[in-house]
């Protein structure tokens, strides 16, 4: 972030598909505040100049058309999968797609703002990887490559990894319930 930028406002920072309207850095407050002085560039308030929390800015101008379709892309396969968040079913998923050896190359959401979602940072690699079919997963319902390349897709494709995970990597899986058991054991006695 830099003054004489122009960034994607949001009023409610944190509510999806809220309006944005393009604003221009103009001065940056105490680092600790976390405050920014922009100028409206468009919307009711087009010409104000206000402080704001830096929270509302989401993303750079030029880049908000491509932030706004995969925020809504994400909506759709976190709703798809919401159901499935917390489940004795998402909790044994959550424990294969821990075990992965390559840590942060998997990931399952893990709050309602993700849903049972899985993200995989190199499709191609860990399909591979996993001997699944990269262009199986890209054809399922609602699964999509963000701007960034990450794959996302929803909870029936987080099981299938998760089950394909358990089928390569036994030995990987087992010791993590293992490790899971050892540490609950003194809880339930």
């Amino acid at each position: 972030m830099e003054v004489g930028e122009r960034w994607a406002y949001r009023e409610r920072p944190f509510t999806e598909g809220y309006p944005v309207v393009p604003v221009e850095i103009l001065q940056f407050g105490p680092p600790r505040s976390g405050k920014v002085r922009i100028r409206f560039l468009g919307g009711e308030y087009e010409g104000l100049d206000a402080w704001i929390h830096r929270s509302r800015l989401k993303v750079r101008w030029e880049d908000v058309e491509a932030w706004l379709r995969d925020e809504e892309r994400f909506a759709r396969a976190r709703d798809a999968s919401a159901d499935a968040l917390y489940s004795l079913e998402y909790e044994a998923a959550f424990v294969c797609v821990d075990a992965y050896p390559s840590p942060d190359a998997i990931l399952l959401g893990y709050s309602a703002s993700e849903g049972a979602t899985v993200r995989i940072r190199d499709l191609a690699v860990t399909a591979q990887d996993l001997g699944l079919d990269a262009e199986e997963l890209l054809g399922a319902p609602h699964a999509f490559i963000d701007r960034f390349g990450a794959y996302i897709a929803p909870w029936p494709v987080a099981l299938r990894i998760a089950r394909r995970i358990a089928e390569v990597y036994p030995d990987l899986v087992l010791a993590a319930v293992e490790g899971i058991a050892r540490r609950r054991r003194p809880e339930a006695i």
